[in-house]
């Protein structure tokens, strides 16, 4: 959000974005092995839905940051738009907690 409100300043906003690489560089690789955690009998197919989730991700948050800009809203919406999704992906999650879905806990096979 602090973004959006520093959008005119260009050394804030370069500093902003500085910060959100670094965060999405460690989120992103802390999510990717949480998925392969959960998957731990298959960690391909983990791996794959886990590409397949911030695919789908970088698609979207630019399809909705664009169509702010393209209806003339200046370069804010973007911002928006991201916590707008955000706040969906929280949702989506809070249902899910409550659900209580997570990963099965499976006795060790032994070895051999």
């Amino acid at each position: 959000m602090a973004l959006s409100f520093a959008a005119a300043d260009t050394v804030a906003t370069l500093v902003l974005l500085f910060l959100l690489g670094v965060l999405w560089f460690a989120v992103g690789s802390t999510l990717v092995a949480w998925a392969l955690e959960a998957a731990r009998e298959a960690p391909t197919l983990g791996g794959g839905f886990s590409a397949a989730a911030f695919n789908v991700g970088a698609a979207i948050g630019p399809l909705v940051g664009g169509l702010g800009i393209d209806r003339g809203l200046g370069y804010r919406p973007p911002v928006w738009g991201s916590a707008l999704l955000m706040a969906v992906a929280f949702l989506v999650m809070g249902v899910f907690r409550m659900r209580d879905v997570t990963p099965v806990d499976r006795p060790s096979r032994p070895a051999g």
